[in-house]
């Protein structure tokens, strides 16, 4: 198992575990999660990147009309805007990593002297 599974599934165990056990950092792990996977796996293709951004602003706008399901409907919203502040870490390292990609020339071969 690679460590980009290994990080994603930690960040949707965070997910899930941040509704029903309340501390209050978890916007700030669920945040840190998303960095992490971000400046791990920088995405290289920015059609991902998009779709990662898109992804991170759209979900909790659609998660909030599953308030309507009786018993687990808030739950399954929880969980979703939770996932969503992960993704919106990861775009953040992806935008950064980008950012520098711009600002830094490519070196060639190594370190010049």
């Amino acid at each position: 198992m690679n460590a980009e599974r290994v990080l994603t599934i930690v960040s949707v165990a965070a997910a899930v575990l941040a509704v029903f056990v309340a501390l209050e950092w978890w916007a700030l792990i669920l945040l840190a999660l998303g960095l992490l996977a971000g400046f791990m796996n920088p995405e290289g293709d920015p059609v991902q990147r998009m779709v990662i951004l898109v992804a991170a602003l759209g979900l909790p706008h659609v998660a909030d009309s599953l308030d309507v399901i009786p018993q687990i409907g808030g739950h399954i919203n929880s969980i979703i805007d939770n996932v969503a502040a992960v993704l919106a870490g990861t775009a953040v390292a992806n935008f950064l990593m980008a950012l520098k990609d711009r600002l830094m020339p490519a070196s060639s071969s190594g370190p010049a002297y």
